[in-house]
């Protein structure tokens, strides 16, 4: 799926318009090919199968949370990558083992190691 040569295709949906905006700014100044989203309806009518290779979610959002959005996503493609972005990982009772949880806030950094970390899980996949 990731081309080596390339940077990773990467979904961003958070509803927190400055947050969005600086990780979709940030993730492109490092060379990756993202498509963001601060509405999660929005998100999901334009997704295209096999057109991202991880996709990175906010958990509370509204008008349903990212816990439902990495659902919907999963029934339209079910080997995409998710990484998961919130404050509130002690609240959450049932977590996808399948997916990485990444805590608020983060940095450009860390959100860089862990697609990282997703780039190297998609590749040994292959």
């Amino acid at each position: 799926m990731v081309n080596r040569q390339q940077r990773m295709r990467v979904l961003l949906v958070d509803d927190d318009v400055d947050v969005k905006d600086a990780l979709e700014t940030g993730l492109r100044t490092r060379g990756y090919h993202v498509q963001a989203y601060d509405d999660p309806t929005a998100a999901l009518a334009d997704f295209v199968r096999d057109s991202y290779d991880v996709a990175v979610l906010d958990v509370r959002m509204r008008p349903f949370d990212g816990l439902e959005l990495y659902r919907r996503l999963r029934l339209v493609e079910p080997g995409l990558a998710i990484c998961f972005l919130t404050a509130y990982a002690d609240t959450i009772k049932e977590w996808p083992s399948d997916a990485l949880l990444l805590q608020k806030p983060i940095s450009l950094d860390g959100l860089e190691l862990a697609l990282e970390d997703v780039e190297t899980r998609i590749g040994s996949d292959k």
